[in-house]
């Protein structure tokens, strides 16, 4: 254990570190996407989130081209072909402060996967839910009590008994070929991956519906499968070991084509730069 009680945390001013109200209240936004090939995805979908989040609470703004070279080099720089990014944003003084990081993926399984319901719930009108922010302890314990578990992730209700989202991920459930997923207002973020795949399904003639649904509406459905700019789509097989699904359902495995052949469209596009 190490106690420290001086004014410098390794040379640096502890008010300006951990004494900012980025470490000491979480006030501070993140984001975290796929490098494949050393590209990462979706990245200027990722550093607008990123600003909208700065500027929606009065923190300042990143400079998104400089941002943006910085983070296509970082693949390349720390040797990653294939793995995540994440970029870290707070403000300090009248300066926005970022840190780049990232590595390999440990697990790069798209299913199919088991879920759980995490055992406390959220609230619809806490304002941080729709931000991907330092406040992030609530996720991380629901994703460590369901993968102990033996779950892939866990589904958190609102205080209404509507689902929202896992401790990481975005859902979607289809019956027949109408796919349904929470409206942002139940209390979730509105992922990059989330918008790919509503607009796809769009594109491809699949109905979308929004709204308020229950655990029951999930049960009763033929496919559910999870979003993320990391994972992008994983399939699912069952809701806690009762309720089962079929992962390689026809609405999934037209997402899924489309989906790659979207990253594959992204990624010519770095080719021939």
């Amino acid at each position: 254990m190490q106690i420290i009680n001086n004014s410098k945390v390794n040379g640096v001013e502890w008010q300006e570190t951990i004494g900012s109200p980025a470490f000491r209240y979480g006030q501070g936004f993140f984001t975290t996407t796929r490098i494949i090939n050393y590209v990462p995805l979706w990245l200027n979908e990722h550093m607008k989130r990123l600003n909208d989040s700065l500027d929606d609470f009065s923190m300042g703004n990143l400079d998104e081209r400089e941002l943006a070279v910085a983070a296509t080099r970082w693949p390349c720089e720390n040797a990653i072909k294939d793995g995540f990014l994440r970029i870290m944003v707070w403000a300090q003084g009248e300066e926005v402060q970022v840190f780049i990081n990232g590595g390999k993926l440990n697990n790069t399984t798209k299913g199919p996967a088991e879920l759980t319901l995490a055992p406390y719930s959220r609230h619809s009108l806490n304002p941080l839910l729709g931000y991907k922010s330092f406040n992030y302890w609530l996720n991380n314990l629901a994703y460590s009590d369901a993968v102990k578990d033996g779950y892939y992730d866990a589904i958190f209700l609102n205080e209404s008994g509507d689902v929202c989202e896992t401790s990481r991920c975005n859902i979607f459930w289809a019956r027949g070929e109408v796919l349904y997923t929470p409206e942002p207002e139940c209390g979730l973020l509105k992922g990059i991956g989330r918008d790919k795949i509503s607009d796809l399904a769009s594109k491809l003639g699949i109905k979308v519906i929004q709204g308020r649904f229950h655990t029951g509406d999930l049960e009763q459905a033929d496919e559910v499968f999870l979003t993320n700019s990391v994972r992008g789509i994983i399939s699912i097989s069952s809701l806690q070991k009762g309720h089962f699904y079929n992962p390689e359902g026809l609405v999934i495995k037209k997402l899924t084509r489309a989906y790659d052949m979207l990253i594959k469209e992204y990624l010519q596009t770095f080719e021939n730069v």
